[in-house]
């Protein structure tokens, strides 16, 4: 039996993919509550952060997309570092990097066990943007996304609202028609607590390279212990 199709492995991997489902959500929920600093403009519709990344997700990446995702990333590896080390583990063995040393270690046969290389947090991370945060960005029909998308000017909708008659989600395809800038001038930053990205010296120069955008990214451990995902708390 492949180790892929073992019962054992199987129960760990859909463990780990529940509870990566679950943390995406939750950063989904604080994105979604973050309304500055927005890199769409004051006349975007977009209300918050999330809805700038599933206006990006749907449509066309902007200028600033990497910045977005390092943000989504470091919100994401936050709270997998305030797992228990066991949810860790389980989560790392979901990734690329986990499978290949568990392949390892089963197929080692007479020969020494690989040595565990240790929990990688930004892998962990990536794999839960890749499988299922950046999915809900997708698949999001909030109606703010829907106008910015369709290029509308209608009334912005804050987060709960309900459209009279709301837009029907365009599909993926349809191109942006307002590319993401910044509003204001001066050095700025986009980021939820400790984990934040800078941006440039000159935010509405669009054409500035890449490499002038200066990164950083500090984690440091929230006085409130993440919940377990079986729990359902936050």
């Amino acid at each position: 039996m492949a180790l892929s199709d073992h019962p054992a492995y199987r129960l760990i991997i859909d463990h780990a993919r529940a509870l990566g489902r679950y943390m995406a959500e939750q950063v989904r929920t604080d994105m979604a509550g973050m309304d500055e600093p927005m890199l769409s403009g004051a006349d975007s519709g977009l209300t918050s952060v999330w809805q700038e990344i599933c206006a990006q997700a749907q449509g066309e990446e902007s200028f600033f997309w990497d910045q977005y995702q390092e943000v989504a990333v470091g919100m994401i590896g936050f709270r997998v570092e305030e797992l228990p080390k066991t949810e860790q583990e389980m989560l790392w063995l979901a990734t690329e990097a986990g499978w290949d040393w568990l392949y390892d270690v089963v197929n080692a046969g007479n020969d020494p066990a690989p040595v565990h290389p240790g929990i990688d947090t930004e892998a962990v991370a990536e794999w839960i943007w890749t499988e299922f945060l950046r999915p809900l960005a997708e698949d999001d029909d909030h109606p703010n996304v829907a106008r910015y998308l369709e290029g509308g000017d209608d009334e912005r909708l804050d987060e709960g609202e309900e459209e009279e008659e709301p837009t029907a989600r365009t599909k993926a395809k349809t191109k942006i028609r307002k590319q993401m800038r910044t509003s204001g001038s001066g050095t700025g930053s986009l980021g939820f607590g400790s984990v934040s990205v800078s941006l440039p010296d000159s935010p509405n120069n669009l054409r500035a390279p890449f490499g002038a955008v200066a990164r950083s990214s500090s984690r440091t451990r929230s006085p409130n212990a993440q919940q377990s995902y079986v729990s359902g708390n936050t």
